[in-house]
This record gives C-alpha cells, sequence and structure tokens, in this order.
C-alpha cells in the first residue's frame, strides 16, 4: 500500500491540514498510519471519504 502525507493530502483536498491531522489522531480517517510524528494516508483515500467523516462530526456536535 502505498501513502502520502497529511501536508500533501491537505492541499489535494483543499483541506486544512490541522483538520486531518486532528481526524488522524481520532481514528477518522481508515488507513491512516504515524511515523514517528508524521501522519500519512493511504493514497486510495478520496475526497468523500473524508467529507464522510466530517459530516459525521458534525452531526454528533449538534
Amino acid at each position: 500500500m502505498r501513502f502520502m502525507a497529511v501536508a500533501e493530502a491537505a492541499v489535494q483536498f483543499r483541506i486544512p491540514v490541522e483538520e486531518l491531522r486532528t481526524m488522524c489522531e481520532r481514528g477518522n480517517i481508515a488507513g491512516a498510519v504515524r511515523f514517528g510524528r508524521v501522519w500519512t494516508l493511504p493514497e486510495t483515500v478520496s475526497l468523500s471519504d473524508l467529507q464522510a467523516n466530517q459530516a459525521q462530526k458534525h452531526h454528533f456536535a449538534s
């Protein structure tokens, strides 16, 4: 499986880096792995996967 850094994914999906890191820390992104201090995401992750996780977060927050 190939991975990309959170910073790279943030640029690709136009999502703030800190938001992606928080999603990784909370286990909201399937396949996210931490190598030392760097979170990485599978290259197969899609924008719809991330949006679904954001929608769930907002649903539970209200």
